[in-house]
């Protein structure tokens, strides 16, 4: 049996108290240790001082040391902890659903993620200077600006295992702030291998982040405890005013303005099945201005054919199914697909046309290839609809109604025309920069 330890300050901590992992077929895969409360409150006393070391730390040592375990994860026979690469793949891949092939291929945007970190964090900052981290200041026409951080402490809670999402987490590091990292219980390899491969090549940098599985007790006690805190919108009952920084849903969108055609049809297509929908920057409805039902037939057309992209727990397949057969039934919606989408623990791809305009059916996320087909018979319907997305991606428009998406508060990112199809990128804030909740502008003279 795996056992997976908690790494704290750097070195494998192991307990008495454990969470099982199971596969979805049911299979034991591993134990994760659960750390203790008790154990919790070092770490937090430590955080000041953890914080005042990293920062005095170059950044380009921090830079070049997330590089170094990039290409680390590139090396065939690097083990993943106590997993040979085809060990971690096969248990990825039982644990989400996942093809081995999909999971395989994510090694090396993990490793891609660590390697472009001085890019993306050369985004992130609000100063032409290569390092304003290292001298806690920038310069705007002579004028000195302290830049500071927001927090001596953070705390980041994530989902699942794509590799994007340890983004949340990885650029904060860059950026020079311990991180008290608590991984999901479904899926924490991910997570692990990133902190073991930079445990490898700077066991200094990697002793700035506490990966920490832990019950629900423990980490509700940790949210009161640390300045700073990265969660997921569904733990958003948990939230903590000003000091948590909410990651989006998702609900990215198409809108498509005008006559359509085959390109169109493909685009939603293409970017319905990314990813085998499981990620939040994937598309999950369609705005038509014109012929929305003949719409949503002709993506179901190209998807039919498709098989299951990723399976589930048999629970949570009938879960997922059990919500859309809801609206179904209630009239709200019709599922144009023509084919069974639930078949044991695997949901084929689905495209539901939205009968009745304002049904809550419309938006919603799901973790398949899935999308939900609207009408918008104007301007003022095509900007209520679009609102609420991560992504919204125009085809077609005028340029006052590009404008009009962009300053809507609510969509956080807005790809017209030839960039359509962009989906996930580092470069790009989600929902905002980081930086900008990690580090504050201040009014300093120090000299």
């Amino acid at each position: 049996m795996l056992r997976i330890p908690a790494i704290l300050e750097g070195e494998p901590y192991h307990s008495l108290d454990v969470r099982a992992i199971d596969g979805i077929g049911g299979e034991r895969l591993a134990e994760l240790t659960q750390v203790p409360l008790l154990k919790t409150h070092a770490l937090l006393r430590a955080a000041p001082e953890k914080l005042i070391a990293l920062l005095r730390t170059p950044s380009r040592q921090v830079l070049d040391a997330l590089a170094q375990a990039g290409a680390l994860l590139r090396r065939d026979e690097w083990r993943f902890g106590s997993l040979s690469r085809p060990a971690y793949v096969a248990a990825v891949a039982a644990s989400t659903g996942l093809p081995p092939e999909t999971v395989g291929a994510e090694i090396g945007e993990m490793a891609d993620l660590l390697e472009r970190m001085e890019e993306i964090t050369r985004v992130q900052l609000p100063a032409s200077e290569e390092h304003p981290l290292d001298a806690h200041r920038y310069a705007i026409k002579g004028r000195e600006v302290g830049y500071f951080p927001a927090g001596r402490s953070l705390l980041v809670k994530l989902p699942g295992n794509i590799p994007t999402i340890c983004v949340y987490w990885l650029v904060p590091l860059a950026l020079k702030r311990p991180v008290v990292l608590v991984p999901p219980e479904e899926d924490p390899f991910t997570h692990l291998v990133l902190v073991e491969a930079i445990r490898a090549v700077a066991p200094w940098l990697a002793a700035c982040v506490q990966f920490l599985p832990c019950e629900e007790a423990v980490w509700s006690r940790l949210l009161d405890g640390v300045d700073q805190v990265i969660l997921p919108q569904s733990l958003a009952r948990h939230a903590r005013a000003e000091k948590t920084h909410l990651i989006h849903y998702g609900r990215s969108k198409l809108l498509v303005c005008g006559d359509w055609d085959e390109a169109a049809v493909g685009v939603a297509a293409r970017r319905m099945i990314w990813n085998h929908g499981r990620t939040c920057t994937g598309l999950t409805s369609v705005i038509a201005v014109r012929r929305g039902r003949a719409f949503a037939e002709r993506v179901a057309e190209r998807v039919r054919s498709a098989g299951p992209l990723a399976l589930f727990h048999p629970q949570r397949a009938r879960q997922i199914d059990a919500v859309i057969e809801s609206f179904v039934r209630g009239g709200e919606v019709e599922d144009v697909t023509g084919r069974p989408r639930l078949l044991e623990n695997a949901l084929l791809p689905t495209v539901l046309w939205v009968k009745q305009p304002r049904s809550r059916a419309f938006g919603l996320e799901l973790p398949f290839p899935f999308i939900t087909v609207a009408e918008a018979e104007d301007e003022a319907r095509v900007l209520e609809l679009s609102r609420d997305a991560l992504v919204l991606s125009v085809l077609g428009g005028d340029p006052e109604l590009l404008q009009r998406l962009c300053c809507d508060p609510s969509i956080h990112k807005v790809f017209a025309g030839a960039h359509a199809e962009r989906g996930y990128d580092p470069l790009d804030p989600h929902e905002g920069y980081l930086a900008d909740f990690l580090y504050r502008k201040k009014a300093v003279r120090l000299s």
